[in-house]
């Protein structure tokens, strides 16, 4: 019989298993060590037997430990720990992107469908409340019929914004509803932003390697990208970032600092507190694309650079995307010093997003359903990162690096030297699987012994078999 714990217990077993899980990974805890017993590691984290139970059986699951009878939980012996860390690297000097041409065959693959869906980083149908919203929407279409006929003109549904600023406020972010501008997801406020913070042949500083879409935005402004190099669990590296905002080499800053694709690497408070204090220096914007912010693993959910930010230098990206719903593309923009100038570009562009769907997720928000959607989807993505984690160790060949994400659903596998991500991803796509390479990361090849995997998917004996199936391909190809 499973042992069932409140909801509100729930967080401190996952942390309590993530805590141990990392030590058992970095060697603090030894293959064959036992751990305290039930008794005793509840008195040392002052929490219930039940509660560090439930955590060890979640490190079971993770095969990680094992119970042995009469005896207690020991690290199994064979364990190893996953593959180390990839190396950062980047370009010194700004440069002109020349990109598109790559990212579009990709997205055309991505939407093709069919496959098992390793590669565009979208969540599995399955994982997300559609259901819940389609009668939402459809409520919206029949009780409020008036606002299929009504632009919601910029800067968009107030109700929808002050559910935004409520949230963001709950992170320590200082703003309201007038302080926000809605957008066509994450990509329209991103490419928005830069248009206002920016001119054509100015230099953006971007992580490296980054999201191939931050390129596509570069290009198709006229901007040039510097590149930083970006540690794959901490993001850029910010004495690197510091020295070139203080020499004025870049006019703004492009970044995903919490879980940024496609890394997955979580940027340290500090080092966001330091990078709002560098933008209200030297007067260098900032566009921060948070559009993983909602999906740590385990613990609360980590503060935006913008909770540092008081000068209005932050640009706070974000999208219901990811997290909620794709086809509905409801982002937003938060910032109080261009918000005037991003509704009139907003104007500029698309006039106003539809109306039905920001009332229907406003509607979806004020009823609680997203924070219960939440907690579920944060457990599930935790449990398959892992899993893929230990089957990508297992699998892949000797001497595979990869990320180690605390959130999100990307996971960034270097291959071995001599390795062709391309070719595996050719391989792959003739077996049923879907992989993006590294070399839409960059604008050259200095990735193309990569793959990003996508991990928003529920784990199950036929994700592991294609995914073995994908090591065993990676291990003929070097």
């Amino acid at each position: 019989m499973s042992v069932v714990i409140p909801e509100t217990d729930q967080a401190l077993y996952r942390a309590l298993a993530e805590e141990l899980r990392d030590q058992i990974d970095t060697g603090a805890l030894a293959p064959g060590e036992k751990l305290p017993s039930l008794r005793r590691m509840a008195q040392l984290r002052k929490v219930s037997v039940t509660t560090v139970l439930e955590a060890y059986g979640r490190l079971q699951d993770w095969g990680v430990v094992e119970a042995r009878p009469q005896s207690g939980y020991y690290v199994l012996a064979g364990y190893e720990s996953p593959c180390e860390r990839p190396a950062p690297v980047a370009i010194p000097e700004p440069y002109e992107v020349r990109h598109t041409g790559q990212i579009s065959a990709m997205l055309a693959e991505a939407v093709s469908g069919g496959g098992m869906p390793f590669g565009a980083a979208i969540v599995s149908t399955e994982l997300l409340p559609y259901q819940q919203l389609a009668r939402k929407l459809g409520d919206v279409c029949r009780r409020k019929a008036a606002a299929m006929q009504r632009y919601e003109f910029s800067p968009g549904y107030a109700p929808l914004r002050r559910h935004i600023a409520r949230r963001y406020a709950a992170t320590g972010v200082a703003c309201n509803a007038d302080d926000i501008v809605i957008t066509s997801g994450c990509t329209e406020a991103g490419q928005l932003s830069l248009r206002a913070v920016t001119r054509p042949g100015d230099t953006v500083a971007i992580a490296s390697p980054t999201y191939y879409g931050f390129l596509e935005w570069l290009e198709s402004l006229g901007l040039r990208a510097l590149e930083i190099p970006a540690d794959a669990d901490t993001g850029m590296d910010m004495d690197a970032l510091a020295s070139v905002m203080r020499a004025g080499r870049a006019q703004a800053v492009l970044t995903t600092p919490t879980y940024g694709n496609p890394l997955g690497s979580l940027m340290p408070e500090d080092s966001k507190r330091q990078l709002a204090a560098l933008a209200a220096e030297h007067a260098v914007p900032i566009i921060e694309d948070d559009i993983y912010g909602e999906l740590p693993f385990s613990g609360e959910r980590t503060p935006p650079i913008k909770a540092f930010d008081r000068d209005e230098r932050v640009l706070l990206c974000t999208s219901f995307s990811k997290s909620l719903v794709a086809g509905f593309r409801v982002g937003a923009v938060v910032n109080r010093r261009y918000c005037e100038g991003l509704a009139q570009l907003k104007r500029c562009a698309s006039l106003a997003n539809s109306t039905p769907e920001q009332i229907a997720i406003a509607d979806y928000l004020e009823s609680g359903g997203y924070d219960r959607h939440l907690r579920r989807l944060r457990h599930v993505l935790g449990d398959s990162m892992h899993r893929f984690s230990r089957c990508v160790a297992e699998s892949f060949p000797e001497g595979t690096r990869l990320s180690r994400p605390q959130g999100g659903f990307v996971l960034w596998v270097e291959l071995p030297a001599g390795s062709d991500g391309f070719k595996l991803k050719t391989a792959a796509q003739r077996a049923g699987i879907q992989i993006v390479s590294g070399h839409i990361f960059a604008p050259d090849d200095r990735y193309a012994h990569c793959i990003r995997l996508n991990t928003g998917i529920r784990w199950t004996p036929e994700v592991e078999h294609a995914l073995r199936t994908l090591g065993r391909l990676a291990k003929e190809l070097v």
